[in-house]
């Protein structure tokens, strides 16, 4: 930082001490920072770029899990109905259960983690999925084996809705569009990468019970990893004590908000926000059509027409799960530096970035409606035309998952960005409509396949229509009548 920008900045920071100054310059080569660190190496804030990486790196894993374990089991969905003489759709409901429970328990998890720290209670979230996976391993009846899918959904919870907090307590705003993405392209990966993985374990040991015991030991290395390296990232500025961040000394002396039931029903309040009403509704809506819909019904489809077995079957996610890896190269570091750009062609400088509305991010997002809407049409079209395998379904699914992680990462940032303070409450109340719209459609979408009228073209090119009118137009009337608006 030259000496005439060292002079211009200082107006932006008029209350800070020299000391202050000097602090952040030392750690940071700059002071125009937002949020404003403490004078303080234990502030998450001020730590090490590898700390806050190796944090962000076991949250984002960590989400992986969640959805990689509930989509984990969609190849053997064949095996298990005629191991337990149930139906496919019964079996799908082992995962659209877990989407539920992934969907509304972290209202219970993150008001306990706010109040008392997070790193303790995603060890026992570990632990506690770990030892629910090996329950699934000895069930003995469909009904043992639900039971014990939900206990172990609730348990792995919390992960889907802390990323946005952590993200938002070690990073800065000009970061938030990458750190967020880390953690939203796990949660998408996920759900493509379990099926295409476990359909391999599934076709090569033949016993249902050997994927759970992988779900089990990945719960293991995640407990090793939070505690030897994982480091507690609540912090209060106001008030800190030696030790705080120190695995078991919980920090009892920190004055935080005692639990109460409002805590509990805050995030709701979100549906009083406009701005982060309608960019979830978009969200969601897509996350439903684009990812469940293709995912969840790809084994019945592809079992149905093809005959494929469950390794063929996990094979189909390898377009879902490459569309999902470049998408988010778009929709994560280059969102940030469309955001940087714009502002230093607005104002030369980079300290007036919390000045930027963040509407100006959502430009980026018509490209991933785009993806998702024509993707889901050619996956569609050409899944009922042929009769015979091609590869262009897949090449849709990939076009799909492309347009939905531009989507996913791009309005997530965009709705914490308008109220970065509230970043816990905003992941739990997207994690809760994004969960509960998927959760719904597995029960309708079979029979939308199954209507005549409609079949596998006309059900997922009415879903893209949905996606358009759903998410695509909220979005746009957001960004025409919310753009120059203050924050929320």
């Amino acid at each position: 930082m030259t000496k005439e920008e060292h002079s211009d900045d200082q107006e932006y920071a008029p209350k800070l001490s020299v000391e202050h100054r000097e602090y952040l310059l030392g750690k940071h080569g700059r002071f125009d920072l937002d949020p404003l660190p403490s004078v303080n190496d234990e502030d998450p804030l001020n730590w090490p770029l590898l700390l806050k990486s190796a944090q962000l790196a076991m949250v984002a894993f960590h989400a992986f899990t969640c959805t990689f374990m509930a989509a984990g089991l969609i190849p053997s969905f064949a095996l298990l109905a005629a191991e337990f003489d149930i139906t496919i759709t019964q079996c799908s409901y082992l995962t659209s259960a877990q989407i539920i429970v992934l969907g509304v328990f972290p209202f219970v998890w993150m008001p306990v983690m706010n109040r008392y720290g997070r790193l303790q209670l995603l060890l026992l979230s570990t632990l506690g999925s770990m030892v629910c996976n090996i329950g699934c391993m000895y069930a003995k009846s469909y009904a043992s084996l639900m039971t014990c899918r939900v206990l172990g959904a609730f348990m792995i919870s919390p992960a889907v809705a802390v990323g946005g907090p952590v993200v938002a307590e070690v990073s800065f705003s000009y970061q938030r569009g990458s750190r967020t993405g880390w953690w939203a392209v796990m949660i998408t990966i996920g759900t493509h990468f379990g099926p295409f993985l476990m359909g391999f374990v599934e076709k090569q040991t033949g016993e249902t019970k050997n994927v759970f015991l992988i779900f089990a030991v990945m719960n293991a290395v995640q407990f090793l990893a939070y505690l030897i390296i994982g480091r507690e990232t609540v912090y209060d500025q106001s008030v800190w004590y030696p030790g705080i961040n120190k695995l078991w000394k919980i920090t009892k002396k920190r004055t935080m908000q005692p639990l109460s039931w409002y805590v509990f029903l805050s995030p709701l309040e979100c549906f009083l926000l406009p701005k982060v009403l309608l960019a979830t509704i978009a969200y969601s809506v897509c996350f439903a059509y684009s990812n469940v819909a293709l995912g969840v019904e790809l084994t019945g489809l592809y079992h149905e027409k093809y005959g494929f077995d469950p390794q063929q079957i996990g094979l189909q996610f390898v377009g879902l799960i490459l569309g999902a890896l470049f998408g988010e190269q778009l929709g994560g570091w280059m969102s940030d530096l469309w955001m940087s750009r714009k502002i230093n062609r607005d104002t030369n400088m980079i300290t007036k970035c919390s000045g930027e509305p963040p509407e100006y991010r959502l430009w980026l997002s018509y490209i991933g409606f785009a993806g998702c809407v024509v993707g889901t049409v050619v996956y569609g079209v050409f899944l009922e035309r042929n009769s015979e395998w091609t590869i262009v379904p897949v090449v849709g699914l990939a076009i799909a998952s492309f347009g939905l992680q531009i989507i996913t990462t791009v309005l997530i940032t965009y709705c914490i960005d308008t109220i970065p303070a509230k970043a816990s409450d905003v992941s739990l109340f997207i994690t809760l409509l994004r969960q509960v719209y998927g959760f719904i459609g597995p029960f309708y979408f079979p029979v939308m396949l199954e209507n005549p009228n409609l079949g596998i073209k006309g059900t997922y090119s009415l879903l893209a229509g949905l996606m358009v009118v759903f998410g695509f137009v909220p979005t746009l009337i957001l960004h025409i009548f919310q753009r120059k608006a203050p924050k929320s």
